[in-house]
């Protein structure tokens, strides 16, 4: 499907819709080292040429946007929903996918953060509300594209069920594990989900400890003075994701390696466990791919 995968060889593989980019090369859709790219309709396409690192290019720009929003830590939250955005661009080529939760009030500017994000990722983009696990399921195909879920609230009428389903979808696409369901005509149909997702709501429903480790926890307060027109760059926001995605393709040998060193950092000096130095690790090292070149310095 659609979206970015690791081939046999550890190498990165993008399918954009109507050509892929594989061995090195844009080609048609169809069938290159053994896998099959079916024909679909386009999404977003990386920038046509190299887009230079360092300060004030595209990580940065975006960021400097979200920071417009009252983040409870102002600093913290901008940087790790930028990294989110860019890991979820070659999601589908990661070994572990970082998740992000979004708790916002009425007045905080949610709606608008969304559309940014849609913005961001063109047309390569899942936004649903009120969902169920199958629809995702049926929706996504093999196709892996980030996914916005608003107002994931537990339904008092299903006691929390459809939401509990949905996150434990989420939990399957964090690891990419495949998911197998039965049908009524008795054929086993097998499905793997290794999109990133953001989920939104008042309230953060229920979880399981488990399901919770895989999510970072971004708040949004609410402003103290509402805007009629924020100020947002809205057509410069499809240039930045384009450039962004370049940037995450290009620096894609490079992620592993500042993986490893975001998340010795994090365990050493941060205190945070396995896990907690995984899912941060991931937002922290895709941020510092779609910045820099170098690798990070201590």
């Amino acid at each position: 499907g659609r979206g970015a995968w690791r081939d046999d060889r550890g190498g990165l593989t993008y399918h954009v819709g109507d050509r892929v980019f594989v061995d090195g090369a844009w080609k048609t859709p169809g069938r290159h080292d053994g896998w099959v790219y079916p024909t679909r309709p386009r999404i977003a396409t990386p920038w046509p040429t190299r887009v230079e690192d360092g300060r004030h290019g595209p990580f940065e720009q975006l960021k400097d946007v979200l920071e417009t929003w009252t983040w409870r830590r102002r600093e913290v939250d901008p940087h790790l929903l930028a990294g989110w955005a860019c890991m979820a661009m070659i999601a589908g080529a990661l070994d572990w996918r970082a998740m992000v939760f979004i708790t916002a009030e009425k007045g905080s500017g949610k709606s608008t953060l969304l559309n940014l994000l849609k913005f961001v990722f063109g047309r390569g983009m899942l936004k649903t509300g009120n969902t169920t696990g199958a629809y995702l399921y049926q929706k996504l195909g093999h196709d892996c594209i980030p996914v916005v879920i608003d107002e994931l609230e537990a339904q008092p009428s299903n006691g929390g069920a459809s939401a509990q389903k949905v996150i434990e979808l989420i939990r399957m696409a964090s690891s990419g594990d495949k998911v197998g369901r039965g049908s009524s005509d008795g054929v086993a149909k097998e499905f793997e989900c290794r999109s990133a997702f953001v989920c939104t709501s008042i309230n953060i429903p229920a979880m399981r400890g488990q399901d919770q480790s895989r999510f970072a926890i971004l708040n949004l307060d609410q402003f103290e003075k509402a805007e009629a027109d924020p100020n947002i760059p809205w057509d410069a926001m499809e240039k930045v994701g384009r450039q962004l995605l370049r940037r995450m393709l290009d620096g894609f040998p490079r992620y592993q390696q500042a993986l490893v060193t975001f998340k010795d950092a994090l365990i050493k000096q941060g205190g945070h466990d396995a896990r907690g130095a995984e899912q941060f690790g991931a937002l922290l090292a895709a941020a510092h791919i779609a910045e820099f070149d170098a690798a990070p310095t201590p």
